[in-house]
């Protein structure tokens, strides 16, 4: 307490506060010692959820399953930081807010003095010349001397204090806010994640007992919550091929090569697509990609000789109809 109360007792001026004053520099005493009491808090939560992980990750190495207990201790400990966070930001917003309303009404009052001080010259010079010449001399002399008593270093270091408190107030409630809204986003992405990963299970049962509509279905849904996954687009393109939808099936395959250009199963399953559509010198290509990254992959080698017996066939046939056609000419 007398450390946190050091800086205030030391910023009073030589004349005693007044009460609106003394009322501002108690809320500031209290308002750092709330702070230094939160941030302790915040310690031992941050200490708390440290040992939590290591003993998590100590079980997983271990083989250990989470309790349940265990699970809502973390959910409720998590809630409590939440909400200790949320009270940290409206408490410093509010602060902020009178320190507003604080230096609004000093600003109000000096513009009163200076109107009482404008009158009271205005009054002066309806006066006689010379009443009027030793009220100059004597409030002159006035002036000089409460000019020469006041503490002009203090109130500067004084103003620069306050607005030093006020950036570190703003400081605050910023870096609160961002770390909670990044924790926000990283549970809803853990949330999505979670969800796309429980999709794609499913979808991989229906796909193994030959349900393919229902694949394609599940597929989509974890596609949803989970859009930048290459994995996903490719055991849709595969489902796809298995009902004959081969443009879908090559789009699919492509998306999945456009997130992950490395991606083996998209080459051959784009491959596969374009084959069955006509395309065989681009199949030909992606199962030459395919083979760059995997070499003695055996499903390309045998896809890609027999594209090129395809297209070897394809020509063959076409050399033989140009003949034909040659021939029936030179016999016209």
């Amino acid at each position: 307490v007398g450390a946190a109360l050091a800086p205030v007792w030391h910023s009073f001026p030589t004349e005693p506060p007044s009460c609106a004053e003394t009322v501002a520099m108690s809320l500031e005493a209290q308002l750092r010692m709330r702070h230094n009491v939160d941030q302790m808090h915040s310690a031992f939560r941050d200490l708390s959820a440290w040992s939590s992980d290591i003993e998590a990750r100590d079980n997983a190495l271990r083989g250990i399953a989470p309790q349940a207990d265990d699970a809502a201790s973390a959910e409720a400990a998590e809630a409590a930081a939440a909400e200790a966070e949320s009270r940290e930001i409206e408490e410093a917003k509010a602060e902020l807010a009178r320190l507003a309303l604080e230096d609004e009404r000093r600003s109000k009052a000096g513009g009163d003095a200076a109107a009482l001080a404008s009158a009271a010259a205005a009054a002066a010079v309806t006066a006689p010349a010379k009443a009027a010449a030793a009220t100059r001399v004597g409030s002159g002399a006035t002036n000089f001397d409460k000019w020469q008593s006041y503490d002009a270093e203090g109130a500067v270091e004084a103003l620069e204090r306050r607005e030093s408190e006020r950036e570190c107030l703003r400081q605050r409630v910023v870096s609160l806010e961002n770390k909670r809204a990044r924790e926000e986003a990283m549970r809803r992405r853990g949330e999505s994640e979670a969800r796309a990963d429980a999709m794609r299970a499913r979808g991989n049962a229906a796909f193994g007992s030959a349900r393919y509509e229902d694949a394609v279905s599940d597929y989509t849904e974890a596609l949803e919550a989970n859009p930048r996954s290459a994995a996903l687009y490719a055991n849709r393109s595969l489902a796809l091929l298995k009902l004959r939808a081969f443009d879908e099936a090559e789009e699919d395959a492509t998306a999945a090569l456009d997130l992950e250009p490395s991606c083996v199963k998209a080459r051959l399953r784009r491959a596969a697509a374009r084959t069955e559509l006509g395309k065989v010198d681009e199949a030909i290509e992606d199962l030459e990609a395919a083979l760059e990254v995997e070499p003695r992959n055996k499903t390309a080698r045998e896809a890609l000789g027999s594209c090129r017996a395809r297209r070897a066939s394809r020509e063959a046939a076409r050399r033989s109809k140009r003949r034909v056609a040659l021939s029936g000419a030179e016999g016209e």
